[in-house]
């Protein structure tokens, strides 16, 4: 799947095979090949034929845990639902691991499984059960590494051990997203050479927020002549973004769909804008490659300094409610109009982002899977414990399972 998870795989999997015996685990997945991973040992996990959420159900096999058995770190970077049995297995054998937060969990299965339709149950409680049971997985781990602000408070929202969380924020390669070939690239999509492009780079998903942005379209391109909106990307709510589009506006938008990440730089480099409206998060991989271009970006606001890249008014323009329409036309007004701030705010993202570089991301995580194959992982857990997971995952279940009664798993799924 072309999200966050794989650019992250993709990008420290080649410092890491310099230095470990690598195997990957991941879902077998359409057009999938055993060459899409150089010089890995690659395992794939079989998968059933339905999606939650966009993503395909994947299982450990016998080779996962074989694979699991032989090694000495194991790095989840996702729990459903790959991972999160993972973590059963990794647990009954003993072995040290680490778990890279990524997601939001609650706000993934609250939209896979359609529970803001429930009305069995208030959405508050349904969130804290969720939470109890990530909470339980992440108790199976020894390491628990997080990149940005939100995530942090994510980990404190879930009791995480202040001795288990280690900051090591993402990075990116600045060299290749520091050049595109503007001209073309809009020639080939059919362009105006000279119009001001904004542009959405990432999934067609409830959390990425994309539908506020296309209820922005109908006042920016009434104001402004030479302006279009670009989105790039796929997912399971494209075709609903589509029809918004086509309801609220003509012309002067196109949705791309999905593109290489080789080709991410051209298509970078044809834009003015950049907009990233999440409700999930504001530091994504697609927000890094936009201010590496050298873009202004649009994205939610961060609520303090620890843990982030992004500066208002310096480096971005934050959003206080990314699901306002009004606001957002408002921050994309200000950069449409005055191309010197568009410029000054471009500068500093390139400027901010070259700081970041997947070698020194390498080191810090390297010194702590070293730490953990010297002297191991350690005793892991207590009857207790154990008893309390059990209750959360019993709890968790009759939740699902009074939701499926209730909506019938043809709605479900």
């Amino acid at each position: 799947m072309k999200d966050g998870v794989l650019t992250y795989v993709r990008s420290i999997l080649p410092l890491l095979s310099e230095h470990y015996n690598i195997t990957l685990i991941v879902p077998k997945l359409p057009n999938l090949k055993k060459e899409s991973f150089k010089d890995v040992e690659t395992i794939f996990a079989p998968t059933f034929p339905i999606e939650l959420g966009g993503y395909r159900l994947a299982f450990p096999n016998l080779s996962s845990v074989n694979a699991i058995r032989n090694s000495d770190v194991v790095l989840v970077n996702d729990l459903a639902p790959l991972g999160a049995i993972s973590l059963f297995i990794t647990r009954f054998l003993k072995k040290s691991t680490i778990f890279f937060c990524h997601h939001d969990e609650n706000i993934l299965l609250m939209e896979a499984f359609k529970l803001r339709q429930i009305r069995l149950l208030p959405h508050n409680l349904i969130l804290k059960v969720i939470d109890k049971i990530v909470a339980m997985f992440y108790n199976r781990t020894d390491l628990i590494l997080f990149a940005t602000q939100r995530y942090d408070a994510k980990l404190k929202r879930l009791n995480v051990e202040d001795k288990k969380k280690k900051f090591i924020p993402f990075s990116v390669d600045s060299k290749m997203f520091s050049s595109g070939n503007r001209q073309t690239i809009r020639q080939e999509y059919g362009i105006p050479e000279d119009a001001k492009i904004i542009l959405y780079l990432g999934r067609m998903s409830y959390e990425k927020n994309v539908e506020t942005i296309i209820q922005s379209m109908p006042e920016i391109l009434s104001k402004n002549k030479d302006t279009w909106f670009i989105f790039v990307g796929g997912g399971p709510r494209i075709n609903n973004y589509k029809a918004l589009s086509k309801s609220l506006c003509k012309d002067r938008y196109k949705f791309i769909g999905e593109v290489e990440w080789e080709d991410v730089p051209d298509i970078l480099s044809m834009a003015d804008i950049f907009v990233h409206p999440s409700i999930h998060e504001s530091q994504s991989f697609s927000v890094m490659e936009a201010m590496a271009a050298g873009l202004p970006v649009i994205v939610p606001a961060e609520n303090g300094t620890a843990f982030t890249y992004l500066e208002d008014e310096k480096n971005c323009l934050f959003l206080s409610n990314p699901q306002d329409v009004n606001e957002l036309v408002d921050k994309i007004n200000i950069l449409i109009k005055n191309k010197k701030i568009r410029k000054i705010l471009g500068a500093n993202a390139r400027k901010k982002l070259s700081e970041f570089t997947w070698g020194a991301h390498f080191k810090k995580l390297q010194s702590e899977i070293d730490l953990l194959i010297e002297f191991g992982a350690p005793i892991k857990g207590n009857r207790s414990r154990r008893a309390k997971a059990r209750r959360y995952a019993v709890l968790g279940s009759v939740v699902l399972f009074i939701y499926v009664l209730a909506k019938g798993f043809r709605n479900v799924f």
